[in-house]
This record gives structure tokens, C-alpha cells and sequence, in this order.
């Protein structure tokens, strides 16, 4: 009796290979779905649902197991969220950034996703303006120190 083979490099190189074109499948799959939930909900203000997309990232969480980085596959989720915003209609992001604090620029970037379009303001009223003045969709501050 032979033992199996043993998978060369280019063996499991097309396995990775097949297993992205299973994935690219999946969320085009996915986006299909999202462009029917965006028909539904033609004429809705509002784009974002931050419990929906918390509800989704726990339960991910939730079930997750094997060694890729929660951090990471949480990363990759957001990404896709926010990829399916721009569906609904443009999006972007006015952040108040205090000076020499970039952390609130980081953290926006993190929350909205790598291509969302986001200009720096340093007040909070400013962004405030930009938003109301639909210049952005979305304004993000800074909680107050004395609250």
C-alpha cells in the first residue's frame, strides 16, 4: 500500500487559488443581496445602522474559530459594510480632529473603511456646518472632557 501524497507548493497554491474564487463568489452573492435590501429601502435618510452592523460583527465574532486574527476578519467585515454603502448613495466623513490627536482620524478610518472619502476639520462646529450643509454624510466628534 502507497502512502498519500504528500500536497506539493503548487498543489496547495491552487487550493488557495480556488478557495479566492469561492470567496469572490460569496460576496458578489452577498452584494446582490444588499443592492435587493437597498431597493426596499429606497426613500430612507438614513444609510447607516450601527446596530445592524454591530449585530453582524458579534455574531461573526460569536462563531469564529481556527487562528486568523478576530482583529483582522473584523477589519475585512467593515470593509465590506462600507464598500455596500456607497450603494445607497454617496458617502463620506467630516472628523473633528484635536491638534497633535490623530487618534479620532485613525479610529474614522477604522470605523468607515479605507476608501471613504473623510476631511479633517479642527472644530466642531465646522463639521457640524459640513454636515448640515450636505456637504458630508456624516460628521464624527470627539466625546466633550467634561461629560
Amino acid at each position: 500500500m502507497t502512502k498519500p501524497r504528500k500536497p506539493t507548493l503548487a498543489d496547495l497554491r491552487q487550493q488557495i487559488d480556488d478557495i479566492d474564487e469561492q470567496l469572490h463568489d460569496l460576496i458578489m452573492q452577498r452584494t446582490q443581496v444588499v443592492e435587493n435590501v437597498r431597493e426596499i429601502k429606497k426613500g430612507e435618510s438614513v444609510k447607516i445602522r450601527p446596530a445592524r452592523e454591530a449585530e453582524i460583527i458579534y455574531r461573526l465574532m460569536e462563531n469564529h474559530k481556527g487562528p486568523f486574527p478576530r482583529r483582522e476578519l473584523t477589519r475585512i467585515w467593515r470593509e465590506l459594510i462600507v464598500a455596500t454603502l456607497s450603494f445607497e448613495g454617496p458617502f463620506s466623513v467630516a472628523v473633528m480632529v484635536p491638534e497633535n490627536q490623530t487618534g479620532y482620524w485613525d479610529m474614522t478610518r477604522d470605523q468607515y473603511g479605507s476608501f471613504t472619502p473623510m476631511r479633517r476639520f479642527t472644530t466642531s462646529a465646522r463639521v457640524v456646518e459640513a454636515v448640515q450643509r450636505q456637504e458630508y454624510t456624516l460628521g464624527v466628534l470627539p466625546l466633550p472632557r467634561n461629560a
